[in-house]
């Protein structure tokens, strides 16, 4: 059995700290893996109501290096000490946001004394479980962003460290992102290059905002022709009005995952 449990996503849920970011606990067996921290330690209050240990947590994946997925490194670290923590290298890149006057550092938090996992490949991290590493398959255009690697904003960050994790499930397997700033349609395709199962569900963060931008019918086109779609679970960084789009388009698979859902993968997925 392979269980997911939301511990930090956007959206108010009552009784939970919600804050804009994600963190996603998952359950392969005994093996059990944090993926991203959200952006303080809301996620370590959260998994105490859900009477969640996570101590228990045996590998870190790092989806990239915004501090939205990586803030609460240092909580957990401090509490529970290190892990095995997977990023790509470029995560620990310096990153701002000229989304701010002045430009704002939105980076992972400065910790020298961590030593990462760093890879841009590929890398089976628990019996079902694989983080992607570099998505090299960008071969759909991305739109243009407002993150930088340097405070005066001259050079574009291209967020080469923005990966994501797959499930592989008994009858296909699970797209499980972050922010997928590389692109949903970049990243299927790159799940396509390593498996040829059918991709059964897209889970987690779209950055999809504007309801009315071309990648967005470009994104509904694209995914109309993967008829093996079982669900696609709309969470962080995807706009309300962006979902609505999502429910009108695809009003029998699309779900909201918010904090507190549980996730079992079994000979398929289901919400409790």
């Amino acid at each position: 059995m392979l269980k997911l449990t939301i511990l930090v996503e956007d959206r108010n849920v009552p009784g939970f700290t919600a804050e804009h970011g994600w963190s996603v606990f998952i359950e392969d067996g005994a093996k059990c893996i944090l993926f991203d921290t959200g952006q303080s330690d809301a996620f370590i209050k959260n998994a105490e109501k859900l009477n969640i240990d996570l101590a228990r947590t045996d590998t870190i994946a790092i989806s990239h290096g915004h501090y939205d997925h990586t803030g609460g490194l240092p909580s957990f670290f401090r509490n529970y000490g290190e892990r095995a923590t997977f990023i790509h290298p470029a995560a620990k890149f310096a990153k701002y946001s000229k989304k701010y006057d002045p430009a704002k550092y939105i980076g992972i938090p400065l910790m020298p004394e961590v030593n990462f996992n760093e890879t841009k490949k590929i890398v089976q991290i628990s019996e079902h479980v694989y983080f992607l590493g570099e998505i090299n398959t960008r071969v759909f255009p991305l739109d243009k962003n407002q993150f930088y690697l340097d405070k005066s904003g001259e050079k574009e960050d291209l967020l080469y460290d923005d990966t994501s994790l797959m499930i592989k499930g008994e009858k296909g397997v699970y797209l499980l992102c972050g922010c997928c700033h590389s692109g949903l349609r970049n990243t299927i395709e790159q799940v396509k290059e390593y498996f040829s199962e059918d991709l059964l569900g897209i889970i987690g963060g779209f950055h999809l905002m504007d309801p009315n931008c071309p990648e967005l019918e470009n994104t509904f086109s694209y995914l109309e022709r993967l008829r093996s779609l079982e669900i696609l679970g709309i969470a962080h960084c995807t706009s309300k009005e962006v979902g609505e789009r999502f429910r009108t388009r695809f009003p029998n698979i699309t779900k909201d995952i918010m904090i507190g859902d549980k996730l079992v993968l079994i000979t398929g997925l289901s919400m409790k």
